[in-house]
């Protein structure tokens, strides 16, 4: 039997606090500012940690992922590219990750590797994913959790080494999970305060997260759906119309920031390249990827969804089970702060899952990262605490069960979300270096088994090296600013690992189109060309010069080939072109 106690109004302020600070449901004290520094002081000794392990990493083992490589070379086109400029950074993929690399990137001609080694993405994806464990812990402070379940609940998520894989490699999951976990804490946060500022925050966060990854949309839309529905249901106008238009308002307000940065993003791209969103309509997209066959395939419905769930259950096995108790203990209190992690976290797994029965995406268990948090945050949300919750009315009730409202029953809940948690770690770990689950972080597998997988064997890793190569070879030619031209989609690699990458005509470049049609008169004297085979064929030359990787079609001569140790990374041929203007072929 469920036993209800309703605050009244001064008892309900007491509860908010007098303060926004991290100390939710109680006054704000000194013990508030403690936690503020504990909580800065936890952030730069996460800070520290991975970035020491991603330098390590990268540096000693030798380990890279060919995403972070390539929005590093994207940041590196906006400061050493022949046309330096923000739009370098491309319309692709979303710029907020290259865009926040470019502070750490400025420092490259003082430490090269920043750029040639792509150090610059783990000072990136670190300080993001430190943030995250913050706001995790931040959501367990609020939500009253003791201290004893909220250290292990927070540690088990920030060395979770998918986690701790994502602190460190420089891809987009880092920002991903923070501006999207942040956006959680916020509505989490309004929940009980019914603050504006909240929901300013909250739709601030979505905005960036939009920035930062196409998933948002489906994110945005559930942050509107919920937050209109939690104002119409506890408005106390008197008409439905009035509740409604008040739903509308606070949904606008959330929503704002990620329509703006929408409408922005695809304007920018339209001026700038014709496309508004080129992920989907440009050569260079995904979808133009997938048409190839070998990176997606058509795929039937039933086989797929069988699939789908393989990679959802690979990335945490128990969180259906964490899942129904949170709800389970939320319901019974009465807490609706479960609902936007539920509506948020969900529909980013849900817009990935229908993507992937779409055939849009290949498998790849990093899109479905959202779980990570989902997990903790779930975890959190299943162990009883004594704080009183706003119900759906408005008034601040404080419901417990005679099992919940015990000690003993907070033990069992809290020894229960731990476990759930730790059993999830050890299959996730092992799913991450499985191939076919994770073609993206499987690599890894070679830094803990040297003897049985070597590192060179990854094409996501070799591929740098091999892109350096080339790029020092070229280097000792002695060659003067543009005289080779290179399309940097498949070639980011190589103009990652030059040293003045102001040698080639890139494709980011504002001449890079005419100095396609006519090299001569741009000064280009050499084509730097890959095998039009895979990804390949979208290369700008092979689009424009078909056959031309064969041949030259007698306007160029083959000065160098070169040659990869995997199967997976294109051959590149440097062909010199002759004194004669290069005649235009279809």
């Amino acid at each position: 039997m469920a036993l209800t106690t309703t605050l009244e109004p001064p008892e309900f302020e007491k509860f908010l606090g007098q303060g926004d600070g991290p100390l939710r449901g109680r006054p704000a004290t000194g013990r508030t500012r403690s936690t503020r520094h504990w909580s800065w002081l936890v952030y730069f000794v996460l800070v520290a940690i991975y970035l020491g392990l991603g330098l390590l990493l990268m540096l000693h083992y030798g380990y890279h992922n060919g995403d972070a490589e390539g929005r590093t070379a994207n940041a590196s086109y906006v400061l050493f590219s022949r046309s330096p400029h923000v739009a370098a950074v491309g319309f692709v993929w979303n710029p907020l990750p290259s865009l926040a690399e470019l502070p750490i990137l400025g420092l490259a001609p003082l430490w090269p590797a920043l750029k040639t080694s792509a150090l610059a993405g783990v000072f990136m994806s670190a300080p993001f994913m430190a943030g995250t464990v913050i706001q995790l812990r931040a959501i367990a402070i609020e939500r009253g959790v003791r201290q004893r379940w909220r250290f292990a609940l927070v540690a088990l998520f920030a060395f979770n080494p998918l986690v701790v894989l994502y602190a460190t490699n420089g891809q987009s999951e880092a920002p991903y999970l923070f501006f999207t976990i942040w956006a959680v804490h916020r509505l989490m946060r309004w929940l009980d305060s019914d603050r504006v500022g909240d929901l300013v925050v909250a739709g601030i966060a979505l905005g960036l997260d939009f920035l930062t990854r196409y998933e948002t949309v489906a994110i945005a839309a559930a942050a509107f759906v919920l937050v209109c529905f939690v104002t119409t249901t506890r408005a106390s106008a008197p008409r439905r119309t009035t509740k409604f238009r008040l739903g509308l308002v606070d949904g606008a307000i959330v929503v704002l920031p990620f329509t703006l940065c929408f409408v922005g993003w695809a304007l920018g791209g339209w001026i700038l390249t014709g496309s508004a969103f080129a992920q989907f309509s440009s050569v260079y997209g995904n979808t133009s990827q997938i048409s190839l066959g070998h990176n997606g395939v058509s795929r039937a419905l039933l086989p797929a969804i069988s699939e789908a769930t393989t990679q959802v259950l690979a990335m945490a096995q128990m969180l259906p089970i964490v899942i129904l108790l949170a709800l389970f203990v939320t319901t019974r209190r009465g807490d609706l702060g479960y609902l936007p992690p539920l509506f948020l976290f969900g529909s980013g797994i849900a817009f990935v899952i229908v993507s992937y029965l779409a055939g849009s995406i290949i498998d790849n268990l990093r899109y479905y990262s959202l779980e990570l948090p989902l997990l903790a945050v779930s975890a959190v949300m299943m162990i009883p605490t004594d704080l009183a919750r706003p119900h759906l009315g408005g008034t601040l009730t404080k419901r417990t069960s005679p099992v919940l409202s015990t000690r003993t029953g907070q033990t069992v809940f809290g020894v229960l979300a731990i476990c759930l948690v730790a059993l999830s770690i050890p299959p996730m770990t092992v799913a991450a270096m499985n191939p076919d689950l994770d073609p993206s972080d499987y690599g890894i597998k070679a830094v803990f088994t040297p003897h049985q997988f070597a590192l060179d064997r990854v094409g996501e890793s070799s591929g740098l090296a091999y892109g350096t190569a080339i790029a020092q070879a070229i280097s000792v030619m002695g060659l003067h600013r543009g005289e080779v031209l290179l399309d940097t989609w498949a070639g980011f690699p190589i103009a990652l690992g030059a040293k003045r990458l102001d040698t080639f005509t890139i494709t980011s470049d504002l001449d890079f189109t005419a100095a396609l049609n006519d090299p001569r008169r741009f000064g280009v004297s050499y084509f730097l060309v890959p095998a039009p085979t895979g990804v390949g064929a979208l290369d700008a030359i092979n689009r424009r010069y078909p056959r031309f990787f064969g041949s030259g079609l007698g306007f160029a001569t083959l000065t160098r080939e070169f040659t990869p140790s995997q199967p997976s990374l294109p051959k590149w041929r440097l062909y010199l072109l002759n004194s004669a203007r290069a005649e235009i072929t279809s």
